[in-house]
């Protein structure tokens, strides 16, 4: 059975980039990064409906510190902290915190992870695929020209079940070509994004443009409800933050050997928006971390669990 839902509303917020969240201080562009280091800048830090403006001190990715006399007296252990980074643009890097000690007339602030689900983490090579949406189509999906429609079938029906119960018996590999349709791979469940235009049951141009276009090729690094992180090697295309793309996954995918086909546990092709690129130091893969422009269904959890259990 499949169930549609209207997801437009929800794109002003969704789409907007100006706060990113990010839990590792190597996300920062490093010019940022050194304005903070050598206190040119201060943090913005709102505590208990407060706000402080302070130095701070990065310890390394992972770490911050700020002068306890800047803080109130409400502070300590395990306290929660959110700590906003400002740019020279709009854009503000925001950092979930906890005071995890006090050392030398210093709170010790350890950044937390900001994603609310388990992450599954994919194997070493899992391919997928991307679209880069090109900007007139992401301006008409800001003006709301367009609407973006989610699909969903097979996430609680028997079929899905029995596909999980046995995946969880035979992964690593994928079922053996010799076994009968029935009991083969089958994609059991689908999660599709598509646009439509405004005020008709009508597909929009501008989406099957998009499936025509090139695509770019991927590496799964992990992926939760709420977004993925992926690798990707962009060669000419040197940064890709803000940007909107259309991901195409399945979970698990086929051989890395053949190309893509309607073979898989799990198909997925949703909307993302691309919250932040860490650019290789070793000039090889890029990091991509993105956000779904809507969370994946509860129930596509067990996928992810049977599909990547690590």
């Amino acid at each position: 059975m499949k169930i549609a839902l209207d997801i437009s509303n929800q794109l002003p917020d969704r789409l907007q980039c100006d706060n990113i969240q990010i839990f590792s201080l190597h996300t920062l562009p490093p010019q940022l990064r050194h304005q903070y280091e050598s206190g040119l800048r201060k943090g913005l830090l709102l505590h208990n409906a407060g706000t402080h403006k302070v130095r701070i001190k990065l310890l390394n990715n992972h770490y911050l510190a700020v002068d306890a006399n800047a803080l109130p007296d409400g502070v300590a252990a395990e306290s929660r902290i959110l700590v906003s980074l400002a740019s020279d643009s709009e854009k503000r890097f925001v950092l979930q915190t906890v005071v995890e000690k006090m050392e030398q007339g210093l709170w010790v602030l350890r950044i937390l992870d900001p994603r609310l689900h388990r992450r599954f983490r994919a194997g070493e090579h899992h391919p997928l695929r991307f679209w880069r949406v090109p900007p007139e189509t992401l301006a008409k999906l800001e003006h709301g020209d367009l609407r973006l429609v989610r699909t969903k079938s097979g996430l609680q029906s028997t079929r899905i079940k029995a596909a999980i119960s046995r995946c969880c018996h035979r992964l690593p590999h994928p079922f053996p070509r010799e076994e009968t349709a029935e009991e083969s791979w089958t994609t059991a469940g689908n999660i599709l994004d598509t646009l439509f235009e405004y005020g008709r049951e009508k597909v929009a141009a501008e989406y099957l443009t998009l499936l025509q276009a090139r695509f770019l090729t991927a590496t799964l690094n992990d992926i939760s409800l709420g977004g993925l992180c992926i690798h990707f090697a962009p060669k000419s295309e040197r940064c890709l933050a803000n940007r909107l793309l259309y991901m195409d996954i399945f979970c698990p995918p086929p051989p890395a050997e053949e190309e893509m086909s309607e073979a898989s546990l799990l198909h997925l092709r949703a909307f993302a928006v691309v919250r932040a690129h860490t650019k290789s130091r070793s000039g090889e893969n890029d990091q991509l971390h993105l956000k779904f422009l809507h969370q994946l269904p509860e129930t596509a959890t067990n996928c992810l669990t049977a599909a990547l259990p690590s």
